[in-house]
């Protein structure tokens, strides 16, 4: 008998709906519209319902964390006099 590796089962993914989005991000709806139709955030339609995967907005949030950081860090070394 042949033996075969025993895989993981795929991890679930954890959906963001438009009101969960509302609120984290203090927009309208037809705001998140704009910005999926512009491709701003990722998102995945199920039938008629539009859901955001919660791991791809983390990393937006991370990435624009360190962005403002950066910026922060920049704007910092700037003199006081060139501001």
């Amino acid at each position: 008998m042949k033996r075969t590796k025993n895989h993981k089962a795929p991890k679930t993914l954890e959906l963001l709906t438009t009101a969960d989005m509302v609120q984290l991000f203090q927009v309208t709806p037809s705001c998140l519209y704009r910005w999926r139709r512009r491709q701003i955030l990722p998102s995945v339609k199920v039938g008629y319902s539009v859901y955001f995967i919660k791991e791809d907005i983390e990393t937006i949030l991370k990435h624009k964390s360190k962005l403002s950081m950066q910026r922060k860090e920049d704007l910092d070394a700037i003199p006081d006099s060139k501001k």
